[in-house]
C-alpha cells in the first residue's frame, strides 16, 4: 500500500474519532430565539418553532427576584456527576430561558440535526410549582430521521412526571425554588414545596432517564431555602427505529429535532423552564463522510494502478 493512501487510512480513523463528542446546542450562545427559529447554522437543519413558550429571566421569573446568587446570562453550566457542559443562554439580552405555558401553544422545538446520538442532556425545571403540584408532567418527543432534516421521523416519546411515569415518586423534573419550611404559606408570591429526590437510571419508553442537580444556591428573604437547577439524562441505548428502516437504531441515523411540551394545562403551578440542550455522539461518521473518504481512497489507488502499470 502507498504511503498516500496509508495517510488516507489514518485521516479517515482520525475523522471517525473526531465525529465523537458532546455538543452544546446552540453554540457559545445556547438556546436563543434565532438559533431554535431559523435552524442549525451552517448545517442542514429543520427550523424548530417556539410555539407559545417565551424567554424569560432568571432573577425576575424562576427565582421570583429572591436574594441569593443567580446563575448569569451566558456563559456555561458544568454537570461533574455526569460530565456535561450546558451553554447557557445568551441573546444579547437579560433572557436565560424558556418558558412554556401551561395551555395553548404549549411546545417548543428545538432542532438538532446530528447523527448517530446516544444520548440528550436537557435542563428542565418547574416554574412557581404550587404545593398541590411539586413536580409538572413534561413531554419531551425525540425526533429521528434517515437524514438532517428529514420530514418523515419515527419518535421516542418520553413522559417526565413526579411519579416516574408510574406509582411511585421518583421527581424527575422539580421546582427551581425550595421553601424551608415547606408551606402554603407563599416564597416570594409562590408556595413553593420541599424539593423531592432526584432519580437515578429509571427506564421510560426503553430509554434511560438520569437526572442531577447542576446549580444550587442558598437564598434567605420572608423565607430560607434553595435555587436549584437539574438536568435529566436521556440515554437511547441504541434503541430500535424500525419504521425507519430495517436496523435503523439512534446509532445510524440523525436526531432531527427535540420537542418540549408542558403537558398539564389544569394542574396548579405556572409552567416549566427548559435552559439548555447538550447531546452525546457516537465515534461514528455520517454517512456522506464516509463515501467522500472511500471516494478519495479509490482515487489514490487509481493512480497508485496507473503508476505502476506505466
Amino acid at each position: 500500500m502507498s504511503r498516500i493512501a496509508i495517510i488516507s487510512l489514518l485521516a479517515l480513523a482520525s475523522t471517525i474519532v473526531a465525529s465523537a463528542g458532546q455538543i452544546e446546542i446552540g453554540g457559545a450562545s445556547g438556546l436563543t430565539s434565532t438559533y431554535v427559529t431559523s435552524g442549525c447554522a451552517g448545517a442542514t437543519c429543520v427550523a424548530g418553532s417556539t410555539g407559545g413558550a417565551t424567554e424569560q429571566n432568571y432573577d425576575t421569573v424562576l427565582f421570583q427576584g429572591l436574594t441569593g446568587t443567580n446563575p448569569a446570562a451566558g456563559g456555561t453550566i458544568h454537570d461533574s456527576a455526569d460530565n456535561v457542559t450546558f451553554a447557557m443562554m445568551n441573546g444579547g439580552g437579560s433572557s436565560n430561558f424558556w418558558d412554556l405555558p401551561q395551555s395553548g401553544n404549549n411546545e417548543i422545538t428545538v432542532p438538532i440535526g446530528l447523527y448517530g446520538v446516544t444520548d440528550v442532556w436537557t435542563m428542565i425545571n418547574d416554574v412557581l410549582a404550587g404545593d398541590s403540584s411539586v413536580s409538572r408532567d413534561v413531554t419531551l418527543f425525540f425526533n429521528f430521521g434517515t437524514t438532517s432534516n428529514a420530514a418523515t421521523v419515527d419518535t421516542i416519546t418520553v413522559k417526565l412526571t413526579n411519579a416516574g411515569n408510574s406509582s411511585t415518586a421518583a421527581g424527575e423534573d422539580r421546582n427551581s425554588v425550595d421553601c424551608s419550611p415547606a408551606t402554603t404559606t407563599p416564597c416570594e408570591g409562590t408556595a413553593s414545596p420541599a424539593i423531592s429526590p432526584l432519580m437515578s437510571g429509571v427506564s421510560i419508553s426503553g430509554v434511560t432517564v438520569d437526572t442531577n442537580n447542576v446549580y444550587t444556591s442558598s437564598f434567605s428573604d420572608d423565607q430560607a431555602g434553595t435555587l436549584n437547577l437539574d438536568d435529566q439524562g436521556f440515554l437511547f441505548n441504541g434503541i430500535s427505529l424500525a419504521s425507519l428502516g430495517v436496523g435503523d437504531t439512534n446509532l445510524n441515523t440523525y436526531l432531527v429535532s427535540v420537542q418540549i411540551k408542558e403537558a398539564s394545562a389544569t394542574a396548579g403551578g405556572q409552567g416549566v423552564a427548559l435552559s439548555a440542550i447538550t447531546v452525546d455522539t457516537a465515534p461514528v461518521p455520517e454517512p456522506s463522510t464516509i463515501m467522500m473518504m472511500l471516494t478519495g481512497l479509490g482515487v489514490v489507488g487509481f493512480a497508485a494502478l496507473r503508476r505502476r502499470s506505466a
